[in-house]
């Protein structure tokens, strides 16, 4: 049996807790054992247990490899996952969608920034990165949009995709997805499953939206585009 393959599987391809990666290294290691025996003090009654210098290797690669994978995962993008990239068009009812609103003055856009663990209330607005327009459904949005936007990319997601609606007669929203130039349809998959106090309900209940772009850290976001009448 190749014992450094079946831990290195265990550890990385699987993904699983870091105690079954541990269990798997010392069903090998006993294993290997097993095969090349123990050996009994006679004085001390103290046992050696007879392990090749491959398996202790295959051990710690593997635990290396998959403590390295885990750091890699935690320092990425901190939530939430781009949902999937879904297509223009997608099922659901449109909502009417009006032309952006002009180029407004810092802090024009007044609203509660409730949801998503994101408080974007104090970004300025950059010119250079613009939402032209938005199509919307119950399922998503689709965006248009022009500008470099803080050099987001496809593998580096970090614009953050805000959403408000209307209640009573205050906005109320904030962050629920990440995005790129190139991605532009995003699901309301996160809102619909209650990311960080996000209402699925309450959103899909509202008439009158809102979408803006913030970029990573918060200091700059796009212009404000309204769908559903009311400004």
């Amino acid at each position: 049996m190749n014992y450094a393959k079946l831990i290195s599987e265990t550890a990385i391809d699987r993904n699983p807790p870091r105690s079954a990666v541990i269990g798997a290294c010392l069903a090998c290691i006993f294993a290997l054992a097993a095969c090349h025996g123990c050996a009994t003090d006679p004085e001390t009654g103290d046992v050696t247990i007879r392990v090749p210098a491959r398996a202790v290797e295959a051990a710690t690669n593997a635990l290396a490899k998959a403590a390295a994978e885990r750091r890699k995962e935690q320092t990425s993008i901190d939530a939430p996952v781009p949902a999937g990239e879904g297509e223009a068009g997608a099922e659901g009812h449109a909502h009417p969608c009006e032309e952006p609103e002009a180029a407004g003055t810092e802090g024009s856009f007044n609203a509660a920034w409730r949801y998503g663990g994101f408080d974007g209330s104090r970004a300025k607005e950059d010119s250079a990165c613009r939402i032209k327009s938005v199509s919307m459904s119950d399922k998503g949005v689709e965006f248009k949009f022009s500008g470099s936007w803080w050099g987001a990319t496809h593998d580096n997601p970090t614009m953050r995709c805000c959403a408000f609606f209307k209640s009573g007669d205050k906005w109320v929203g904030g962050f629920w997805e990440w995005g790129s130039p190139d991605r532009t349809y995003r699901a309301f998959t996160n809102i619909d499953d209650g990311y960080n106090g996000w209402s699925g309900s309450d959103f899909h209940a509202a008439k009158e939206y809102a979408f803006l772009i913030c970029s990573k850290d918060g200091k700059k976001r796009s212009n404000v585009v309204y769908v559903g009448g009311a400004k």
